[in-house]
């Protein structure tokens, strides 16, 4: 299936994911 929800790349749609959560 597709990479980690962590790791998640843009959607076909054109969306941009979240960025990471890090300290």
């Amino acid at each position: 299936m597709g990479p980690p929800p962590s790791t998640r790349t843009p959607v076909s749609s054109g969306t941009v994911p979240p960025p990471p959560i890090g300290p």
